[in-house]
């Protein structure tokens, strides 16, 4: 991006611009840091949850074959409560997998993405303040301080 540094017209503006630039790096800098701890921690969560869900349908496979081959009475009851205990821990495992599965991986990816684009642009603004800075401080007419 061309940005229109031709208007500063002093360098102590240039100072000022250079210090908001490296607050903004260091800010995008602890974000990105931040999101790569949670992007590894999901990636680790992401490979439990499939595993997790993997046991769950199998249980769940298998005490309906249980149950199904069951005549009333308690034994069927009591299975058929471990299949309904064992439904709604597939429901949790569910909800894991949309909070900190292969999809919150992807996003947090995206995520570093963006982060690493602003830090790219606030670098390309730092660079382009620093050539007006030398141009004005080299320049015997500027309104350098």
């Amino acid at each position: 991006m061309t940005f229109s540094t031709t208007r500063i017209e002093a360098a102590k503006d240039c100072d000022l611009l250079l210090r908001l630039a490296d607050s903004t790096m260091q800010e995008l800098a602890f974000q990105q840091t931040s999101l790569k701890r949670k992007s590894v921690l999901y990636e680790s969560s992401a490979t439990g949850i499939q595993v997790d869900r993997a046991g769950a349908v199998a249980e769940i496979a298998s005490l309906q074959a249980i149950v199904d081959g069951l005549p009333e009475g308690d034994t069927k009851e009591e299975n058929n409560l471990k299949l309904t205990k064992a439904r709604l821990q597939l429901i949790i495992i569910e909800e894991r997998k949309k909070n900190s599965g292969i999809i919150a991986v992807l996003e947090k990816e995206m995520e570093l993405d963006m982060v690493q684009r602003q830090l790219d642009g606030v670098e390309a603004f730092s660079e382009a303040i620093t050539s007006r800075k030398q141009i004005l401080t080299q320049s015997p007419v500027s309104g350098a301080a």
